[in-house]
């Protein structure tokens, strides 16, 4: 633990006019108990009245952190090991996955490790050149030798440090849940009527609410004009954090993601049983480079390709219209989301409104490469190497930069599974030849005479009607 404080006391801002709206935080509490009993002895209850005290140990707690979580002790506070939701095909949890894509959505607790993370290590998991002095900590090239000084020691496998206690308190002011000001200067027209008799019903003769006389219209937007000098207005309790199983972190609230449908969202028959779907996820763009032609020098916009013109600024050919998002370069983030609405479903509709679906009568083609299948004069359109197997890449299928997806979806987990918060319902068809293009292949619309003749098709208010026999 810490050392102790030097005995002394600091003064709370005190109540304009006195009473107990000030106080002392008495430190000499924090070095032991008899320290603050015997402060408090010589001034008696009026000194009481004014002091707050505890020890160390309310404010902090120990925390063992291991190189490798999964030999964490049961014995003692420890991070553990997390366990990636099998859902998420992300960028994180680098040190219990290899590879992207293949870790977790959002950040894992061993992504946040001040000691252990990935984040700036020395290829060993400890992360090298910190500011981290003085830790209590043991390396494997000395088992039975624990050090204090983080720089010293060589192969170091375990700190045991001291983190904040929860739940914790705390005692501010700010604004709320609506982003109202608290504590503000009224809490309202009405206020409780001091003489209301609890004991006879409530009636105009014994109200229990009666006319605050120093509200004014709009106070509740207003800071109270006591706000540093009254401590006792100040708004106190808990920090409410949420503990994710999965993640080991106390989490500040939900985690929410936001991307674009790349499969048709069903609708489950009930609740009980949730269909599947999947989502790329799309981070921020900031000044991340898209599109080869963003590396191209310009002296005016004729330097540039179309779709593009020459920023003055950079010197640089950049899109006339910014594409704000993008997905994880190379492997992109998927989720797999459950959809529990009986009353949700949307076709998985692309810019170019193409079939998006697999063909079923794809033939059955081997590859150990994508070249075998590029190659193959047998196969009728764009493919991967897959499994072993050529996979068909419908002309539909979603690409973010050419042929993107057009159901947007906001994602958030809650109860450890990731449901859709939003699902956009884009129009999926604009003229009929598109909806020959989306059903003709479809099972359910195969078989039937005239399916791929946009005679028989009718885009009504952006859904395919079939018409044919």
């Amino acid at each position: 633990m810490p050392a102790h404080p030097d005995t002394s006391s600091s003064s709370i801002p005190p109540k304009r006019g006195g009473g107990e709206g000030g106080g002392t935080i008495t430190e000499s509490s924090m070095n032991s108990a008899e320290g603050s009993a015997a402060q408090m002895a010589q001034g008696g209850d009026a000194v009481y009245a004014r002091t707050f005290g505890c020890d160390l140990t309310q404010i902090f707690s120990p925390i063992q952190i291991k190189k490798d979580p999964t030999q964490a002790s049961n014995n003692l506070p420890s991070m553990k090991s997390s366990a990636t939701n099998t859902s998420e095909s992300g960028s994180f949890t680098h040190r219990s996955t290899t590879g992207q894509g293949l870790g977790g959505a959002v950040p894992y607790g061993e992504d946040l490790d001040p000691y252990f993370s990935l984040v700036g290590s020395n290829g060993d998991n400890l992360i090298k050149d910190q500011d981290a002095g003085t830790v209590v900590n043991e390396d494997d090239d000395n088992p039975d030798d624990p050090e204090l000084d983080m720089h010293k020691a060589q192969n170091i496998t375990e700190v045991r440090t001291v983190g904040i206690k929860g739940p914790a308190l705390m005692s501010g002011w700010g604004f709320d849940m609506a982003d109202k000001p608290v504590p503000s200067k009224s809490s309202g027209p009405w206020m409780n009527n001091p003489d209301f008799n609890d004991s006879e019903a409530i009636s105009p003769d014994n109200p229990y609410s009666i006319p605050d006389p120093n509200y004014s219209k709009g106070d509740t937007f207003l800071f109270s004009e006591k706000l540093s000098g009254d401590r006792s207005k100040w708004k106190s309790g808990p920090i409410h954090l949420l503990w994710d199983e999965e993640r080991q972190v106390w989490s500040g609230g939900l985690p929410m993601l936001m991307g674009v449908a790349t499969s048709d969202v069903v609708a489950p028959e009930d609740p009980t049983s949730p269909t599947e779907f999947t989502i790329e996820i799309l981070r921020h763009r900031s000044r991340e480079i898209l599109f080869d032609e963003e590396t191209n020098a310009c002296s005016s916009a004729e330097d540039c390709p179309e779709g593009f013109t020459c920023n003055n600024t950079t010197g640089y050919c950049e899109q006339e219209t910014v594409t704000p998002f993008m997905p994880l370069p190379g492997t992109p983030e998927e989720v797999t989301l459950k959809n529990f609405d009986p009353s949700m479903s949307q076709k998985l509709v692309t810019r170019n409104r193409e079939r998006t679906a697999l063909d079923p009568d794809w033939p059955d083609v081997n590859c150990a490469d994508v070249s075998d299948c590029a190659n193959n004069a047998n196969l009728t359109g764009p493919s991967k190497c897959e499994n072993g197997k050529c996979v068909e890449i419908p002309p539909g299928a979603h690409n973010w930069l050419d042929n993107p997806s057009l159901v947007w979806v906001l994602a958030i987990k809650m109860n450890y599974v990731w449901i859709p918060f939003y699902i956009g319902c884009p129009p999926e068809c604009l003229t009929s030849e598109h909806c020959v293009s989306l059903y003709k292949d479809d099972p359910n619309f195969e078989e039937l005479p005239g399916v791929d003749s946009p005679a028989n098709w009718e885009c009504s208010d952006g859904e395919c009607v079939f018409s044919g026999a």
